[in-house]
């Protein structure tokens, strides 16, 4: 008996795996809205859900929030009477519900017509009346048709929230720091508003409004993705009606993103740190550095102020800047600067700095990058590295007439072998020097170092 179940068994395995017994194929069920449409009496709430995501986030918003808001639980809260849209953005697709808020104080507030006695009439006889050759007798209607008020279409031209969506989007690349959006006009549609985030989920969205059917987003972050959906609205019975947005579309953002690190802080941070991935050296996480002798400018002082300037040239030059601090009192360590670059996948990163030889008679300026044998993230883009150092040298002291030391490759600077993108170290002259101390104290002479390095980094990328 026992055997016979055995056989019995195999004889169903070898069914399923055969194709002799169907297996149903179950597919996951698609996201929707617990709710398409509401109504709600003003002051009253409702909370709408979204089913199928799984852990996906959700983003809500309302097409009006002065007739309905909604938080990010999806509590719909009534405000006024009225008609609008609530969407619910998911992994860039939207999901709507409108919804009617209805005011029952304002309705009972309305007046009623009072009644009026029927005038006194002259009692008249009653004849038939004879139709005259040039009336037409109305005809009645047919069975089974309704009058044309009550079938009236749509008429042409006239937005429809309930099924009309914006079209045709496109997104490029206009120019550097911005992107040109375009969609195809949706008949009857009085304006549009345009929601972008870097964030698939539109969270944080920000919007801009406009009567046409393009628009220009800018200045945006270089190398940044975008998100972009676009809704269409009219005036309908002085109401202003919305569409639900379209599903989103993307685009990165072009341009050259330089990283500035005015280098140290206010206060040194003597904890350890990696010299570099996986190493087992370790290094003071980030110091206060030297100091001016007869400027009495801390280093850490002049490296922001000559960066801020760097900032403000860069930028004049069309390109955008990424500062990794730009006040004195922070805790960013060497490699946590480092790390603020690869995340932002900056261009180039310059680690702006002033020596302190601990001989007076040393001056001059130089760069440092790491060496072709690098063991860490630096060693892939050694030559752009390198390349980069001796663009920016060379303009720098062709600009400042400072001195020329050398390009110093070294892998001992934790800022540069934790950093994935091509990176310097400038060394913009000596603070024991007494000479170069009071220059690069100066207004005038700061001018000529941020020329300079801005010089070097058009010339890194060609445009000198």
């Amino acid at each position: 008996m026992q055997q016979k179940r055995w056989l019995a068994w195999i004889m169903v395995i070898l069914m399923v795996l055969g194709g002799g017994i169907p297996v149903r194929n179950v597919q996951a069920a698609s996201p929707k809205i617990s709710k398409t449409s509401i109504t709600l009496k003003k002051g009253k709430s409702k909370t709408l859900k979204m089913k199928n995501i799984g852990k996906k986030t959700v983003v809500w918003g309302t097409a009006d929030k002065k007739i309905a808001t909604v938080s990010q639980k999806g509590k719909v809260k009534a405000k006024r009477a009225g008609e609008t849209v609530i969407t619910a953005i998911v992994s860039g697709s939207a999901y709507t519900c409108r919804v009617k808020v209805t005011d029952p104080k304002a309705d009972n507030t309305e007046k009623t017509p009072a009644k009026t006695e029927p005038a006194e009439t002259e009692p008249t006889e009653t004849k038939a009346q004879e139709t005259s050759p040039q009336e037409t007798p109305e005809t009645p209607e047919t069975p089974g048709e309704s009058s044309a008020e009550e079938s009236s279409p749509q008429p042409e031209g006239t937005l429809d929230p309930e099924k009309d969506i914006v079209s045709g989007l496109t997104i490029s690349n206009k120019t550097e720091q911005a992107l040109e959006i375009r969609w195809a006009p949706l008949p009857g549609a009085e304006g549009y508003r345009v929601r972008y985030s870097t964030s698939k989920s539109m969270k944080k969205a920000k919007s801009k409004n406009t009567a046409e059917t393009s628009i220009t987003l800018s200045p945006l972050t270089v190398h940044q993705k975008y998100y972009v959906m676009v809704e269409a609205w009219a005036n309908q019975n002085g109401e202003k009606v919305w569409t639900a947005p379209c599903d989103a579309k993307s685009k990165e953002v072009t341009g050259i993103l330089v990283c500035i690190d005015p280098g140290h802080q206010l206060h040194a941070n003597n904890g350890k740190e990696p010299v570099g991935p996986g190493s087992k050296t370790l290094k003071k996480k980030v110091s206060s550095g030297t100091a001016g002798k007869w400027s009495k400018l801390s280093e850490y002082e002049l490296n922001l102020i000559v960066s801020l300037q760097l900032r403000t040239e860069l930028q004049k030059r069309g390109y955008q800047v990424l500062m990794t601090r730009t006040k004195h009192k922070v805790n960013i360590t060497n490699k946590e600067r480092a790390l603020i670059a690869n995340k932002a996948k900056v261009d180039i990163m310059i680690r702006i700095h002033a020596n302190g030889s601990e001989t007076s008679s040393k001056r001059g300026a130089f760069t440092i990058c790491c060496t072709k044998k690098n063991p860490y993230y630096a060693k892939k883009n050694y030559k752009k590295s390198k390349r980069l150092a001796k663009q920016v040298l060379k303009y720098f002291v062709k600009s400042t007439g400072a001195k020329k030391q050398k390009i110093w490759e070294t892998d001992t600077m934790t800022g540069l072998n934790w950093s994935k993108v091509p990176a310097i170290i400038l060394e913009m002259g000596e603070m024991n020097n007494k000479k170069e101390d009071l220059q690069m104290a100066s207004k005038k002479y700061q001018k000529k170092m941020v020329k300079g390095i801005s010089d070097g980094v058009d010339a890194y990328f060609k445009k000198k």
